[in-house]
């Protein structure tokens, strides 16, 4: 089994850490402020394709975008080298190239658009919020909070989340007065400086992950309670959101109800719990209204939209539910289950467990007792998106062609596709264009008067990776796909490089915190990742769980150990 954790790493980021000893530039002197950081990177190695000759360093010059990549990849990603794929490739200084070129194999590096084509315009110097994408990217760190500067409404949309994260984590300063100055250029001193603080940075976390899987919320057992994380209560949780404000919402399916996890507080955001049968099961019934008194019957997931209403798939009321300020509304569907397109009052589904949101406000749901993906556009209009309604089995192909087994999970990354947990082909499938691909997952041996296909646990390449009933599925910023791996009591990775790896659970079924290559869990249904965590549904055990995984490492290397 391979795992990726954050993990000790002063073998390969020694540049940062090393004692200063011989020393080649000229003009660069113990008494000048970037000294430290100079002197390590020259003495690691880093700096040899980018110093210029004759002993000087220049640091007050501005770095060049393919010099600040090198650096960058060489400190952080050392031994890492690629292929260079773009229009001006062959002008790029051999020596910079390889480096560039892994940058760009990783997703770190993605070049210019100009004419249709892309450009390293490796020669061009590199913005002071240019160079902190980069950066955040390849560590996978982002936030939403306030940088603090004074001209921070200057910084780019596209910008600000890495800067903010930077700045946050002591690897970004501001020049003088208060100011970032987010379009200056970035001189070859304050880059070699950024990178050197994001070698320390990373080091530093890494040796303090001694646990790297830990509970958030829920000790356990089938009860409903909220208040401290260290005594609330939960009762088979089955989904999983963040919402802008960084706040965790928990959909705890057996108490029908809505919680949400900010700070060291649970507390509930809609539905009421209204009793218990003699097994301890929550009565589920439907109605809307006050979020205090409305009823859900057997939530499994919820999505944010931009106007922070939280949908929900209500899958035993076999509708579509959302809640909107003190309110909690019937969005699309009805009581009976069936398989109906049209408007809102019209639509039908069949115990909807997964439900999705793209850029611009359609709704995807993955409508399981159909086996069929369904969407819902701004209108509230519910459309067939994938597969064949009522009809289950496996294809690959045009979307209205493909079939699916009671999928489960889904998600849409920043570019529009469309990611699903087929649960019972035990694969992951995408939907873009209009065609349905598998992107990891295989077996064709099907279990007895089931007609699933039958489940492993196996790590290794898309197509040779094996996993168990997956159910849920989420996208990180950098293209990771993290998916709850259930009963397999484990949470997997795939990476961007066709690579499937374990980064939580042992595959046994238990309850331990600490490494992640002890720590157990119990029959997970979701994930969600968020401001560089994993969050897992960790349902059986009736709790909510965290993984630090190592966003870097996944992007480079897609894994790490043996098998």
């Amino acid at each position: 089994m391979r795992c990726v954790v954050k993990r000790a790493a002063a073998a390969v980021l020694c540049s940062a850490v090393l004692a200063i000893n011989a020393y080649a530039y000229d003009d660069v002197t113990e008494s000048f402020w970037g000294y430290t950081a100079i002197a390590s990177m020259e003495q690691g190695g880093v700096l040899a394709e980018v110093a210029p000759e004759g002993g000087m360093f220049f640091p007050g010059r501005d770095i060049q975008r393919g010099e600040f990549v090198t650096v960058l990849m060489k400190a952080m990603s050392p031994g890492q080298e690629g292929s260079l794929d773009t229009a001006d490739a062959a002008d790029v200084d051999p020596q910079l190239r390889p480096y560039i070129g892994a940058a760009q194999r990783t997703g770190v590096f993605y070049g210019t658009e100009l004419n249709g084509k892309i450009y390293a315009m490796a020669g061009e110097p590199i913005t002071r919020q240019d160079a902190a994408v980069l950066v955040a990217r390849l560590m996978g760190l982002s936030s939403q909070n306030s940088c603090g500067f004074d001209d921070e409404g200057e910084i780019s949309d596209y910008a600000f989340e890495a800067v903010s994260a930077l700045c946050e984590a002591g690897i970004l300063s501001g020049r003088s007065e208060n100011r970032f100055e987010p379009r200056g250029n970035v001189t070859r001193a304050e880059a070699v400086s950024m990178v050197s603080r994001a070698q320390e940075y990373k080091i530093s976390h890494e040796e303090q992950q001694d646990t790297v899987v830990t509970t958030v919320a829920g000790v356990g057992g089938l009860a409903y309670r909220d208040g401290a994380v260290k005594s609330a209560l939960f009762a088979r949780p089955r989904g999983l959101a963040v919402r802008d404000d960084g706040s965790l919402i928990v959909i705890d399916t057996d108490n029908n109800v809505l919680r949400c996890i900010k700070g060291d507080t649970v507390s509930t955001v809609a539905g009421e719990l209204i009793a218990r049968d003699s097994y301890g099961e929550a009565a589920g019934m439907y109605k809307d209204g006050k979020v205090e008194k409305a009823y859900f019957n057997k939530p499994s997931d919820a999505v944010e939209d931009s106007s922070q209403n939280l949908i929900v798939a209500d899958s035993q009321n076999h509708s579509i539910r959302i809640v909107r300020g003190a309110n909690v509304y019937t969005y699309c569907g009805s009581l009976s289950r069936g398989y109906k397109n049209g408007g809102p009052r019209e639509a039908k589904f069949d115990t909807p467990e997964g439900i999705a949101i793209d850029a611009e406000g359609n709704v995807y749901v993955a409508d399981t007792g159909n086996s069929c993906i369904r969407k819902i556009d701004k209108d509230r209009n519910v459309t067939l998106f994938a597969g064949q309604p009522g009809k289950s089995g496996l294809r690959d192909g045009k979307a209205e062609q493909a079939m699916f087994f009671e999928p489960s999970g889904i998600a849409v990354d920043k570019n529009g596709t469309v990611y699903v947990a087929d649960t019972g082909n035990q694969r992951i499938r995408s939907i873009k264009d209009g065609v349905v691909t598998t992107v990891a997952g295989g077996g064709n041996e099907t279990v007895h008067d089931t007609g699933y296909i039958a489940g492993g646990f196996r790590d290794g390449s898309c197509t040779d990776a094996r996993f168990s009933f997956p159910k849920g599925i989420c996208v990180a910023d950098n293209g990771v796909l993290f998916v709850a791996d259930t009963q397999n009591n484990a949470v997997r990775a795939i990476t961007q490089f066709g690579e499937v790896v374990t980064v939580a659970g042992t595959g046994e079924t238990g309850d331990t915190d600490g490494s992640v290559l002890e720590a157990t869990l119990h029959g997970p249904v979701d994930v969600c990742f968020a401001k560089g965590s994993l969050y897992v549904a960790d349902t059986m055990n009736s709790s909510v769980r965290k993984v630090e995984v190592d966003m870097a490492e996944l992007a480079v290397k897609g894994g790490t150990g043996d098998e």
